[in-house]
C-alpha cells in the first residue's frame, strides 16, 4: 500500500471536473448503455431518487483504510451530462452515502465520526454533524429524517434532524434484564449488527436487516420492534444484501447470497419466492413499484431484466459495454440500482490497480 502523508485539505473547496470526457453511448433496441469515467480502485455508489446523479465513493476497506489522498473525495456524478463534481473536505473514507427523497442534499457518513451534509446543486458543504465512531450505514425516512445504523450487537438506530443536526429518535433492541442483554450479545454479537435498512412510504415503520439474516420491523413512533423473518446471529453470513419496500407499502423484497428473490406479504406475513438467479455477480435491484428485478451475471457480461409480473420468462439481456480501462469485476462488491420510475440503472464496482474506473448507465424504454 502507498502511504500518506497528512491530508491537509481541511476547508471545503468545491473542484469541478471538466474534460473527464463525455459518456460513451451505445444503442441496443430501447436501450442506451453508456459509461462515464471516474477515478477510483474500488468504488461504492448510491443513485439519487430520479436517477440524474450519482454519488461515489472509494471503499476504504479495500486499502486497510490507509488513506490515499486522491481517493478520499466523494465523486457527485451528472449521469446525463457525465460532470463529475469532487467534494473535497472529509478527511477519511465514507463508510456510506444517501440521497434526501427530493434529491437536494447528499449525507456521508465517515467513521472518524462525522456526518457530512452536502448540496447536491452546488456541491457545496451544508454543515458536519458530530456522531459515533464506526462503519454506520445511512438511509433517509421519507419525511426527510435522516437514519444511521450503527455496528454492534445493540443494532442502534439513531435518527437526525438533517436541519439542525440535532438526533431524532433513538431505536435499539430492548430486554427485561441487563443479564438477558449480556447474554444474547455474548451469543449473537457478531450477527446483530445492522446490514441495511429502509423506511417504509407512509413513513411509520422502518425495516432493519441484520448480519445473521433477521429482519425486524420498528414501530418509529413507540420504538417497538417486530421479527419478520428469522435468522441466524450466532453464525453469521450475510445472507440478506438488500431490502426494499414497493411503493405501496403492501409487499417488501429481499435476496439472499445464493440468487433467491423472495417477496414478503406485509398483512399477511407470507413469504414468497419470486426468483432462483443461477449465477448472480450483483445484488439485485427491484423498482419502486415493484415491477421489475434486475441483476448482473456473474461474468459479468450483462445486465439482465425481468417483470416480476412474469418472472419465469426469459429476462431481458443488456451487454455490459467493452472498455480499454484494466478493470476487473468483483460480484461481491457489484452495485446495481434502479431509479425511482424505473427508466434507469447504474452500476458501480469494478476494479481498477491505476485509479481509472468507469459508472456504467443503462437507460431503459
Amino acid at each position: 500500500m502507498r502511504h500518506l502523508s497528512i491530508y491537509l485539505s481541511l476547508g471545503v473547496v468545491l473542484v469541478l471536473l471538466a474534460g473527464l470526457g463525455a459518456p460513451i453511448a451505445a444503442a441496443q433496441g430501447d436501450v442506451t448503455v453508456r459509461t462515464i469515467d471516474i477515478t477510483g480502485q474500488l468504488v461504492q455508489s448510491t443513485l439519487s431518487p430520479d436517477g440524474s446523479l450519482l454519488a461515489v465513493w472509494e471503499n476504504g476497506a479495500y486499502h486497510n483504510n490507509e488513506l490515499i489522498l486522491s481517493l478520499l473525495p466523494i465523486q457527485l456524478v451528472n449521469l446525463d451530462t457525465g460532470d463529475v463534481t469532487r467534494l473535497i473536505g472529509p478527511t477519511d473514507y465514507a463508510s456510506d452515502a444517501a440521497f434526501s427523497p427530493d434529491g437536494s442534499m447528499l449525507v456521508t457518513y465517515h467513521a472518524g465520526g462525522w456526518i457530512f451534509v452536502w448540496n447536491t446543486a452546488t456541491g457545496q458543504e451544508i454543515r458536519r454533524i458530530p456522531a459515533v465512531p464506526g462503519m454506520a450505514r445511512v438511509g433517509f425516512l421519507p419525511d426527510g429524517t435522516l437514519g444511521t445504523a450503527l455496528p454492534g450487537a445493540q443494532a442502534l438506530m439513531v435518527l437526525w434532524d438533517v436541519a439542525s443536526g440535532a438526533p431524532a429518535g433513538l431505536l435499539a433492541h430492548r430486554y427485561g434484564t441487563y443479564a438477558q442483554a449480556m447474554d444474547s450479545m455474548s451469543r449473537q454479537a457478531a450477527g446483530m449488527s445492522t446490514m441495511a435498512f429502509t423506511g417504509s412510504p407512509a413513513g411509520d415503520t422502518l425495516l432493519t436487516v441484520s448480519l445473521g439474516g433477521k429482519i425486524w420491523l420498528w414501530d418509529l413512533a413507540t420504538g417497538d420492534e417486530t421479527l419478520l423473518r428469522d435468522g441466524d446471529d450466532e453464525r453469521p453470513m450475510l445472507p440478506i444484501r438488500r431490502v426494499t419496500y414497493t411503493s405501496d407499502g403492501t409487499m417488501i423484497f429481499y435476496h439472499n447470497r445464493d440468487g433467491l428473490l423472495y417477496a414478503l406479504d406485509m398483512a399477511s406475513g407470507e413469504e414468497t419466492t419470486l426468483l432462483a438467479i443461477e449465477k448472480v455477480g450483483s445484488s439485485v435491484a427491484i423498482t419502486p413499484d415493484g415491477s421489475r428485478a434486475a441483476w448482473v451475471d456473474d461474468g459479468p457480461s450483462s445486465i439482465q431484466v425481468v417483470s416480476l409480473d412474469a418472472p419465469d420468462a426469459a429476462p431481458q439481456v443488456i451487454p455490459l459495454p467493452e472498455t480499454d480501462l484494466e478493470l476487473r469485476p468483483s460480484e461481491v462488491t457489484n452495485s446495481l440500482a434502479f431509479s425511482d420510475d424505473g427508466t434507469r440503472l447504474a452500476l458501480t464496482g469494478y476494479i481498477s490497480d491505476d485509479n481509472a474506473n468507469m459508472v456504467v448507465v443503462v437507460d431503459l424504454d
